[in-house]
């Protein structure tokens, strides 16, 4: 954009996509910059806080705002667009200092690293934590973390820094559709995450997804079942959704099963992926049965209630409650997105293509293509 705005000939910049004489032209694909820190913090004053809410149960204090202190994973992931992205780490001294400044300027108690997985480079995570824990700002944050990227003396450092909470991406209780999916973790991995965790005062989000290519009601079942013998203290569940740019996306449009593109709709929580062994009622009904085995237990209400810490607390549980007992949603209003809401695919390539790359190719393809496999 930089470059854009300065004037530059569009077909000398990388990474560009512009028209000309009314057709689309792409230029070279643009070198990754591995140097995070010559970018300067977001522009935080043109921000209205108030707008801005972390997920139900992930937070301890707010007003809350999302960070990130790495960027890329070398993640496999097919359901994924960060898969096979070029990792990057920020200095840990600059994240701190952009806390204390997010607390100092604007009042911020609680942050949610967004990083895919923010344990991947252990010697930075350690002095990360050390360097906020001796800043000793009083602000709380999550993060996310793998099952196999996880120790003792990392799950030591993020609480005694701060942390409360660990988001872990498991997906599913089957190993072969593990597998399937380019997350072939072993099991014991995940349960030793969670112990450590424990160990440690750490609450455990357990992430998981319901609808994956070759699933049936039987590994759902064991999805649901892993989850709760691993006794994690949250239970995410998402529908599979192949998001333009995975290797998803490419299998399933390749096999002529993604029911539509109308990109409003693909949010987690509708079934796009139409398989002929499992059918969409399917999914929904084993979501709500999900929700309320794993919910509706004594030890979860119980756990639920006392790590309530903020009154807005009892407000999102209240919410919660309506739409797992009784599938009520509750409509957001503010926003106005009719705009986007009836747009295909088609809306977005009415001109053709040419230049270094004549067709589309989505970033999935591109990182093949770079030799990333």
């Amino acid at each position: 954009m930089r470059d854009i705005v300065e004037g530059g000939r569009f077909a000398d910049i990388d990474g560009l996509s512009y028209r000309e004489n009314g057709q689309v032209r792409h230029t070279s694909p643009r070198a990754v910059n591995m140097d995070l820190d010559r970018y300067p913090f977001p522009a935080y004053h043109m921000v209205d806080f108030r707008n801005y809410f972390p997920a139900v149960a992930s937070y301890r204090n707010l007003p809350a705002i999302n960070m990130l202190m790495t960027r890329g994973c070398p993640g496999k992931c097919t359901f994924c667009n960060s898969a096979l992205t070029t990792l990057r780490m920020r200095d840990p001294a600059k994240v701190v200092e952009q806390i204390r400044h997010l607390r100092d300027v604007y009042g911020i108690r609680q942050i949610q690293f967004y990083d895919d997985t923010f344990t991947i480079l252990k010697k930075n995570v350690l002095e990360f934590c050390r360097l906020l824990a001796a800043a000793d700002l009083g602000v709380t944050w999550t993060a996310y973390i793998r099952g196999d990227c996880f120790s003792d003396d990392m799950a030591a450092a993020m609480k005694n820094a701060g942390c409360h909470q660990v988001l872990m991406g498991i997906e599913t209780g089957n190993l072969e559709i593990a597998k399937t999916i380019g997350k072939p973790i072993k099991h014991e991995f995940f349960y030793e995450a969670v112990r450590i965790a424990h160990r440690h005062r750490l609450e455990v989000r357990g992430s998981f997804i319901i609808g994956h290519m070759g699933e049936t009601w039987q590994t759902m079942e064991d999805t649901l079942r892993f989850a709760i013998d691993l006794d994690v203290d949250l239970f995410q569940l998402s529908i599979n959704t192949p998001y333009p740019g995975t290797a998803l996306y490419n299998d399933a449009t390749s096999r002529g099963w993604v029911r539509h593109k109308n990109w409003y709709r693909y949010g987690q929580g509708e079934v796009i992926i139409d398989q002929p062994q499992l059918p969409a009622e399917d999914i929904y009904r084993f979501e709500r049965f999900a929700f309320r085995k794993f919910y509706l237990r004594p030890k979860v209400v119980m756990r639920m209630i006392r790590r309530i810490a903020h009154p807005r607390h009892v407000r999102d549980y209240a919410l919660a409650a309506l739409i797992l007992l009784l599938r009520k949603h509750k409509k957001k209003g503010g926003y106005d997105w009719t705009c986007w809401q009836n747009l295909r695919e088609a809306d977005f390539f009415d001109t053709e293509i040419e230049g270094p790359h004549e067709t589309l190719r989505l970033s999935h393809q591109l990182r093949q293509d770079a030799g990333f496999v």
